[in-house]
């Protein structure tokens, strides 16, 4: 996912050590310059890439959730309300 975003994981420092669902990891800090969920639209948000292969899928974080008005979560499914 990060190369897709331009991102290229051969200029990045891995020093951040971080919790998965498979065991601990390095990640690396990176700020995301635009993200966009449906109509919620943020920039300058910052993240975190890790390792290669040591998660499945990208997930979304804090650093986008704490910009919300309200999140609801419901056995399948996540409302965000901007």
């Amino acid at each position: 996912d990060a190369m897709r975003l331009g991102i290229n994981p051969d200029n990045l420092v891995f020093s951040v050590d971080v919790p998965t669902a498979t065991g601990r990891a390095l990640a690396a800090p990176v700020t995301l310059r635009d993200i966009a969920i449906g109509s919620i639209r943020r920039g300058a948000i910052r993240g975190m890439v890790t390792e290669a292969g040591r998660l499945d899928q990208s997930l979304l974080g804090m650093s986008f959730l704490e910009t919300l008005g309200s999140i609801e979560i419901t056995r399948d499914e996540l409302r965000l309300k901007d």
